[in-house]
């Protein structure tokens, strides 16, 4: 009989410990890292679910309030928002009684307004393209067959255009590189620049840009080169690259390749082969290329290049790149190396999308995989606007 009733009694502990152990958790806070979020039509952007201690994401129910103007896609704790048409919706995110919304307004148009005339900036020139044809007032469409840099593309006048996105409903000018045979080339591209129409000593300069996927081959950039490039030649005009990606640095993934962008200053003179420069890369913590718009920006004045990235959506960001170009004085009778000699003079605006090249460390055909199959053997390049700011004297 004993043996009977320590049986039971060790039935017993053991039922009510599987009791305890099956008890509901405490209680889980759940929350998204934004409140509410504006999107221009064809934008995405990612919402992360922050929860107060480890859950099961598939116990998570996701809702959209109105998928005419949102959709999502969810990853776990994360859900991508793409915005649709102009409106407001609801991303709701429930996990048993708790319940997290983000709220998101779409516009159809984008705003163009990009930093803004602030710290001292007025608007001295633009160029929004939204005309039926790009503006030759402002710009020069080059035609280059051989162009430098070891790159592959032939530059003609019908890669370059402006139009709509279509995923956004922006006009833009459009540089377009194709894989396809060209006189001795075997892909085309477009270039564009303002020399000897547009051209400005220090300011702001900024555009806003949609890049194309460059991993690998394709080196799209927005640059500057002094205005008396005819008359005294490459490097000794100077050369500001406000952004430039597609750099073999940034090769080891695709993600990375995305994220890896270059800012860089050339001048001086050749001396065995060699003249000063100087180039910085930076890996962003975001896709530069994920289909939305990116606005850069260069400050430029009496003492220092500095550029940024996303002043628009982040005021308060630190520069990419930065350089001193105080000028020397008195002036040296004769050039010399130091920077400061270059970069206090009239200086035009380039848009290019180069294929191979140095810069991404590609010179084979065969080499080239950013055009391909999947993109139908082509990329774009969207500039929404451009715009220079200067000061009052």
């Amino acid at each position: 009989m004993k043996q009977i009733t320590n049986k039971i009694s060790f039935l017993i502990i053991v039922s009510l410990t599987m009791l305890m152990g099956c008890t509901s958790e405490p209680g889980v806070s759940v929350s998204f890292d934004q409140t509410s979020k504006s999107l221009f039509k064809g934008e995405t952007f990612s919402l992360q679910l922050q929860v107060s201690q480890s859950i099961n994401s598939d116990e998570v129910t996701w809702a959209c309030s109105n998928e005419s103007v949102i959709s999502i896609s969810v990853q776990g704790l994360t859900v991508y928002v793409t915005a649709l048409a102009d409106g407001t919706a609801n991303v709701t995110a429930s996990y048993r009684n708790q319940t997290a919304i983000c709220t998101i307004n779409v516009n159809v148009t984008p705003d163009q307004n990009g930093s803004g005339e602030n710290d001292g900036y007025s608007l001295v020139w633009e160029d929004l393209f939204d005309a039926e044809i790009l503006n030759e007032e402002y710009w020069n469409i080059e035609v280059v067959s051989h162009p430098a840099n070891s790159e592959l593309q032939y530059y003609r006048r019908e890669n370059v255009s402006t139009g709509t996105d279509s995923s956004c409903w922006r006009k833009c000018l459009i540089l377009t590189a194709k894989k396809e045979n060209y006189g001795s080339r075997s892909f085309t591209s477009g270039r564009v620049n303002t020399n000897g129409k547009v051209a400005y000593k220090h300011g702001k300069v900024e555009a806003m840009i949609r890049f194309p996927k460059t991993y690998k081959g394709l080196w799209p950039a927005f640059w500057m080169m002094g205005n008396d490039y005819s008359q005294v030649g490459w490097p000794r005009c100077g050369e500001i690259d406000i952004v430039e990606m597609g750099n073999s640095g940034g090769f080891q993934t695709v993600d990375k390749s995305e994220r890896f962008l270059n800012g860089a200053l050339h001048w001086g003179y050749y001396v065995d082969g060699n003249y000063p420069n100087y180039g910085k890369s930076s890996t962003y913590s975001y896709s530069v290329q994920d289909g939305n718009y990116h606005l850069f920006t260069l400050l430029w004045d009496e003492n220092s290049v500095k550029m940024y990235i996303d002043l628009d959506k982040y005021p308060d960001a630190k520069a990419y790149y930065s350089m001193d170009i105080t000028a020397p004085d008195p002036m040296p009778a004769e050039p010399t190396w130091d920077a400061g000699e270059y970069f206090h003079k009239d200086f035009f605006i380039l848009f290019n999308l180069a294929v191979g090249g140095h810069f991404p460390g590609i010179t084979k055909i065969d080499a080239i995989t950013a055009l391909n199959e999947e993109n139908n053997y082509e990329a774009k390049m969207y500039i929404d606007y451009v715009k220079v700011y200067q000061k009052a004297d």
